[in-house]
């Protein structure tokens, strides 16, 4: 009998432990978790289809499993919008530290120029380059990993005000003409047996679509729907007991330091992502990357940011 392509998914990215103690998920694209999440058996799902949306939350922050498919396909606006202004007023600071990013236009390129679209100007897309003293702009090539675990008492708004900052670093590279690898992952504890998944978002060559980016850095469901929905994936008793499926699906933890990129957003204690604290960390974050592109050390290790 023929695979489904539910089973052919599962088959490329589920890494069984056997009788090891990790237990391991890598997704290509969000296209293949998307065809777990819908093929999941009715038998093996627990709480990520059976979570109620809580009526005293904003709609857009808590939603069921088919609200949370539509806006994984078309892009959280709502984000993009919190994450844009962010990084506008984090480029506008450094501009005015004598630091100035002119755009740079073609067909192509890191963001959509509204008012030429509408005109008709074929060449609507731009980066921003830098033009502080005559220095040309070296495009370069980062991951960010942004680790979405976070413990079960954090709200919806905390664990938004915590993304926001890495959806504007990545929106703030490519508009200065680099190119961002964005990787979702998540890793937990469970007894004897840790759960390690991975997401690629979007690879160095793929036009960042903004909306879409805010969803699967910033949006709950990510953790709360299609997380709890992957480790629902094993059929191993054995495995599910062990992974705490129905009881919380473990304590999170960070990432394999060989798994966090160039910029790793850690697991961290619950503290207050005010905006204050969102514009330092994202220039600070900027600041420091423009520096090590100037250093060129090898074999840094990841800028954390927690």
């Amino acid at each position: 009998m023929p695979q489904t392509e539910y089973e052919k998914v599962l088959q490329r990215t589920l890494r069984e432990p056997g009788t090891g103690s990790v237990w391991r998920m890598e997704a290509a694209s969000v296209q293949d978790v998307l065809v777990l999440v819908r093929g999941l058996p009715p038998a093996l799902r627990v709480s990520s289809y059976q979570i109620e949306a809580v009526a005293t939350r904003p709609k857009s922050l808590v939603v069921n499993m088919d609200e949370a498919l539509k806006l994984a396909e078309r892009g959280w606006p709502e984000g993009a919008r919190q994450a844009r202004t962010l990084s506008d007023k984090v480029l506008a600071r450094l501009n005015s530290q004598g630091v100035r990013d002119d755009p740079h236009y073609d067909v192509v390129g890191g963001a959509l120029d509204i008012e030429r679209y509408l005109s008709g100007e074929p060449e609507h897309w731009y980066t921003l380059q830098r033009t502080d003293g005559g220095s040309n702009v070296v495009t370069r090539h980062l991951t960010l990993v942004f680790n979405a675990g976070v413990n079960w008492h954090w709200s919806p708004e905390e664990m938004i005000a915590r993304a926001i900052p890495a959806i504007a670093l990545v929106d703030a590279l490519e508009r200065l003409g680099h190119r961002v690898r964005v990787i979702v992952g998540v890793s937990t504890d469970g007894t004897q047996l840790t759960a390690h998944w991975r997401i690629c978002i979007k690879e160095h060559d793929q036009v960042m679509d903004i909306d879409r980016l805010a969803f699967w850095l910033g949006h709950p469901a990510v953790l709360r729907r299609f997380y709890f929905a992957a480790v629902e994936t094993t059929e191993d008793k054995n495995i599910r007991d062990r992974l705490h499926i129905d009881l919380g699906y473990g304590t999170p933890r960070d990432l394999p330091v060989e798994d966090q990129g160039d910029i790793y957003v850690g697991v961290t204690s619950k503290v207050l992502w005010s905006e204050d604290r969102q514009v330092f960390v994202t220039q600070h974050a900027l600041q420091t990357l423009t520096q090590r592109f100037v250093d060129e050390k090898p074999n840094q290790t990841p800028l954390t940011i927690k």
